[in-house]
């Protein structure tokens, strides 16, 4: 089951990816509230919500960091 091991890194960079995407996404987010915030004086300052694209990148981080760790410990049983 030699490709499952393949199969499982690949998924481990895609997890990697997605979640770099969650979190550059979410930190612009912020970036953006924060200078919206200083322009326009309201008696509270807004708070950063997440973003749906922050949402999605997650989810997709977790389903394929999910698959990648089957596909590694199931590329580790010997066959028989």
């Amino acid at each position: 089951m030699k490709n499952l091991g393949v199969v499982g890194i690949i998924l481990l960079v895609v997890c990697g990816v997605c979640l770099f995407v969650a979190f550059e996404r979410y930190q612009s987010n912020a970036s953006n509230v924060r200078a919206m915030s200083g322009r326009i004086s309201i008696g509270s300052a807004a708070e950063p919500g997440t973003p749906p694209a922050t949402k999605y990148a997650l989810f997709f981080g977790l389903l394929s960091g999910g698959g990648a760790l089957y596909c590694l410990v199931a590329g580790r049983k010997p066959n028989g």
